[in-house]
């Protein structure tokens, strides 16, 4: 989003009572959330008892600190009319394999389980050492599936870059 368009929207609210504010804050705060998630799931915890108490904080913390950022700056924060920020959780290979079956099925092409592994396993995944969080959502995945299309008599076997 451009910084200009966060200047503009708060005068905007009378008009649109409906604008979600998670829908602006997409994609904020994602290395403070992949780090929390990181963190509980070292100490044990499963992604299904992470909650969005164990995030907020650090979240919100991030978003007001960010004063360089054009959100952290914006009079969107800077006057609190953000009633609640949402965090989204990283997506963990196996996600990244559904989002890429659902880019085929939404296509109305065939797959196979390898194509579905061999498309998941050419995304980046973070952090390095670990290698759990997919560094990219599932829209940078209809692209890929190019490279599987049946039929063609030309197999790309892609280099993964790191």
């Amino acid at each position: 989003m451009f910084p200009e368009a966060l200047t503009l929207l708060p005068s905007c609210f009378t008009t649109w009572q409906t604008l979600s504010g998670a829908e602006i804050a997409r994609n904020l705060g994602g290395s403070v959330i992949n780090e929390a998630v990181l963190g509980l799931l070292k100490a044990g915890w499963s992604r299904e008892e992470i909650t969005v108490q164990h995030l907020e904080i650090a979240l919100q913390a991030e978003i007001m600190e960010s004063a360089d950022s054009s959100f952290g700056s914006s009079r969107l924060v800077k006057e609190n009319l953000i009633d609640f920020f949402v965090p989204f959780l990283p997506l963990e290979y196996h996600h990244v394999r559904l989002c890429v079956r659902d880019a085929f099925l939404s296509q109305d092409l065939p797959y196979t389980e390898a194509a579905l592994d061999e498309i998941a396993q050419m995304m980046t995944y973070v952090p390095e050492e670990e290698r759990l969080f997919s560094s990219q959502g599932c829209k940078s995945i209809s692209q890929r599936i190019n490279l599987f299309l049946p039929g063609d008599s030309m197999v790309v076997n892609p280099v993964t870059i790191n």
